[in-house]
């Protein structure tokens, strides 16, 4: 059997695979270390029983960052007659048209805009309607495309990016600000037939002052900050509005700060 897998695996390293380039989106990598690994990664995923070797290159549109990597991939027995996966890598240069295509797309509205401001006449007056309500999540993103040309956005960067990087606006995320100074995340996981799908992001949301909003379904323990007694009750009033049943606060002050201590059953 031994001489079998030898055999095999002989023959499997024969050639390695030659593909066309691929054009890959980490908008969350922010350093080469990271790009690397998500161009490993792919390479290692597409390897077939001939091996695989391709030019990678992976941009980050926030960044308007691209580099690229020649990777080759194949099957090889280790000294325990098992198989590993084993993998080289060079950087290749970033053509000048596709350093220009990665520039011209980070310019676009779409990865440009930061945070979005929630007016209160939107029917949203804090995180906490989205945080508490599982329901409000898709109504918050009904009311982002309704004020926001996402659509003729997403349409413009297709035309720029012309066929490269296939979903470019993976991992992208966007701060939604409320009237009363909370905060969540949505985050952008893939584009469907030409509009941008937000989905919330789990345990995003904070108050003014950065305490956790906990989600529905979450508990509330530990101890939550406050630079005014104002946003202290504010978020124990938001608190049992939602559902929390608080059943034991102490309150203390510091030099410039309110704490509070809220146990939940």
């Amino acid at each position: 059997m031994r001489f079998l897998v030898l055999v095999f695996i002989t023959t499997l390293a024969l050639s390695i695979k030659a593909s066309a380039e691929q054009y890959l989106t980490c908008n969350t990598c922010i350093n080469q270390f990271q790009m690397h690994s998500v161009a490993r990664s792919a390479a290692e995923g597409n390897v077939t029983s001939n091996g695989y070797t391709d030019d990678i290159f992976v941009a980050n549109f926030k960044t308007a960052q691209i580099s690229g990597w020649r990777i080759s991939v194949q099957y090889s027995l280790n000294n325990n007659g098992e198989i590993d996966v084993v993998s080289t890598s060079s950087p290749v240069s970033v053509p000048s048209d596709l350093q220009a295509k990665v520039d011209d797309a980070s310019r676009n509205e779409v990865f440009a805009l930061k945070k979005v401001f929630v007016p209160g006449e939107s029917g949203f007056t804090s995180a906490w309607d989205i945080a508490r309500n599982t329901s409000n999540r898709e109504r918050l993103d009904d009311w982002f495309h309704d004020n926001h040309p996402v659509s003729y956005w997403l349409s413009t960067l297709g035309v720029v990016l012309a066929g490269h990087f296939y979903n470019p606006i993976n991992g992208l995320e966007y701060i939604f600000e409320f009237e009363d100074g909370s905060t969540l995340i949505m985050t952008a996981p893939h584009a469907n037939q030409a509009k941008l799908r937000l989905d919330y992001k789990e345990n995003s949301s904070s108050d003014v002052d950065g305490n956790m909003i906990s989600d529905a379904g979450e508990s509330f323990s530990g101890e939550y900050t406050f630079n005014s007694v104002d946003s202290m009750n504010d978020y124990i009033n938001r608190a049992s509005m939602y559902g929390v049943r608080v059943v034991n606060v102490s309150v203390g002050a510091g030099a410039r700060t309110y704490y509070v201590v809220i146990l939940e059953h």
